[in-house]
């Protein structure tokens, strides 16, 4: 968890977002529940299936929440100076 909020405090400080606490609150929020989600999905589907077929099945699976992380970073950088 501590890696998670380092990582989303350098991106957002990085990508010059404006300095509201609710608005880090939220972007620190949705960063955590999605690495929360995606990692559930992968030891649920680690423990279901064997090696072989997880590696098939899960690299699919995960390119959704990836693009759902990549557009919101894309939300808050196209809005960030409004």
């Amino acid at each position: 968890m501590m890696y998670s909020i380092a990582y989303v405090m350098i991106v957002y400080f990085i990508t010059s977002q404006p300095l509201e606490t609710e608005r880090f609150l939220m972007y620190l929020n949705i960063c955590i529940l999605t690495s929360l989600v995606s990692q559930s999905i992968g030891l649920l589907i680690g423990a279901a299936m064997s090696v072989e077929v997880m590696s098939i099945i899960k690299t699919p699976q995960s390119i959704p929440l990836s693009l759902r992380t990549i557009s919101l970073c894309y939300y808050l950088l196209k809005n960030a100076h409004d």
